[in-house]
C-alpha cells in the first residue's frame, strides 16, 4: 500500500484526487491546503507520492518544490503536478525542477489512473 500527500487548496479537487487514489489504488492519503501545510505534513506522512497544486495561497507549488528539492530526505519523492496551464512552457519549467509527471485541471479519472499507474510501476 503507498502513501500519497495531496496539496491543493481547493477542497472539491482534493476530495476527487482522495477518492480516485483510494478506490483505485487503495493508498493512505495526507492532507494540506497550502505549501506551508504541505511541508508539514510531508515530516508526518512520509508519501511515496506528492500532488501538488501550483496555484496556492501562502506558499505555491513552486515554492514547495524549490523547498523540498534541497532537503535529501525528500528530494526522491516523485511529484505530480496539478494545474490548469496548459502552457507547455510553465510545464516544462516544472519538468526542469524534478516534477514527475502532471494532471491537468479539470481532473479526469481516467488520465489520473493512468499517470498514477504508470508512476506506480516506475516505483517498483
Amino acid at each position: 500500500m503507498y502513501n500519497a500527500l495531496i496539496i491543493e487548496d481547493d477542497l472539491l479537487i482534493r476530495t476527487l484526487l482522495k477518492r480516485i487514489l483510494q478506490k483505485k489504488f487503495q493508498f493512505n492519503i495526507s492532507e494540506a491546503e497550502n505549501g506551508i501545510d504541505g511541508l508539514e505534513a510531508l515530516k508526518k506522512a512520509k508519501p511515496d507520492m506528492i500532488f501538488l497544486d501550483i496555484s496556492m495561497p501562502i506558499m505555491n507549488g513552486l515554492q514547495f518544490i524549490e523547498k523540498i528539492k534541497l532537503e535529501p530526505a525528500y528530494s526522491n519523492i516523485p511529484v505530480i503536478m496539478l494545474t490548469a496551464h496548459k502552457d507547455w512552457g510553465t510545464i516544462q519549467k516544472f519538468v526542469n525542477l524534478g516534477v514527475s509527471d502532471y494532471i491537468l485541471k479539470p481532473i479526469d479519472p481516467d488520465v489520473t489512473f493512468a499517470r498514477v499507474q504508470k508512476l506506480i510501476d516506475n516505483l517498483k
